[in-house]
């Protein structure tokens, strides 16, 4: 066997032995020894498992200690500003908190109390999905319709609202029905916008977290229950707003590129009925909106 592996005879038995240390071969117990080989696929399943267990381990106890971290900063940020002067008001105990919200279900419930609780204002910042993203709902961009009635509400309620996104998200943004939406303006450029928050009072902040795995948002949320970082938020949103341009400006050239994507369309192989649905449906998302 030595022989035609290429292996110098005075290795055969330190290498068979190797390979039975490595679970790949199996020795019988007599005289001489016998070693019988071991199914690759049998091993390698073997140390995958071990290693996909070492892995998630580790991984736990990765996001235990970024746990600890998060709530030691957190309990310093509180030490931090506690003999801060809180702003004059009614709601002079607004109670100072950070926390952190996982997965889009919890993140637009959280949403949703914010909102039913506004008394005064709602500002937004937010953009589309990035293409191909995992979260096609994303509730910093869009609610689910069940929830879209608590936006309207707080509107009937003389809560002002500003939102502020991408001209990119006119032709897709199709079914918010009211008769005076929130305030919208519009940046052209996807690198405009670096984050996405909503901020509600001048006391509440739910701002959305990058995926540390890649560029694209995650379903993560930090929010945010403090005058002093509101104050932050509300001068980098009022600083946006001014760069914004309003829907009058924007909406025309939104159009004439859907005239355009049409044509192209229809380039490309796509039937009459297609190309006219589709300029149906992103007509429909602009027309809402020209008022």
């Amino acid at each position: 066997m030595g022989q035609s592996a290429l292996i110098p005879q005075s290795r055969t038995y330190d290498t068979l032995e190797s390979l039975t240390r490595k679970g790949f071969a199996q020795a019988t117990p007599v005289s001489p020894v016998t070693y019988v080989p071991v199914s690759p696929e049998k091993v390698l399943t073997a140390r995958y498992e071990s290693e996909k267990k070492r892995i998630q381990d580790r991984a736990a106890k990765l996001e235990e200690e970024a746990q600890r971290d998060l709530d030691a900063l957190n309990d310093a940020y509180l030490t931090f500003i506690k003999d801060f002067p809180t702003s004059p008001g009614k709601d002079l105990a607004v109670q100072e908190r950070i926390w952190v919200i996982k997965d889009r279900e919890n993140i637009e419930n959280n949403l949703v109390e914010l909102i039913k609780e506004a008394e005064s204002k709602v500002l937004r910042i937010t953009k589309p999905p990035e293409p191909g993203s995992k979260e096609p709902f994303d509730p910093f961009y869009i609610l689910g319709m069940e929830n879209q009635n608590f936006v309207y509400s707080a509107l009937k309620r003389g809560v002002k609202m500003r939102w502020l996104s991408l001209a990119t998200e006119i032709p897709t943004f199709v079914g918010l029905e009211i008769a005076e939406p929130p305030e919208r303006r519009y940046l052209e450029k996807d690198q405009d916008i670096t984050e996405k928050f909503l901020l509600v009072d001048n006391h509440s902040v739910l701002l959305n977290l990058h995926d540390p795995m890649s560029p694209a948002y995650g379903s993560v949320a930090l929010a945010m229950r403090s005058r002093a970082v509101s104050a932050i938020f509300l001068d980098h949103f009022e600083r946006m707003w001014k760069q914004g341009r309003p829907l009058s400006e924007v909406l025309p050239r939104t159009k004439l590129m859907v005239e355009e994507l049409c044509e192209e369309l229809g380039k490309v192989g796509l039937s009459g009925t297609e190309v006219l649905l589709y300029r149906t449906l992103a007509r429909t998302g602009a027309i809402t909106f020209d008022v």
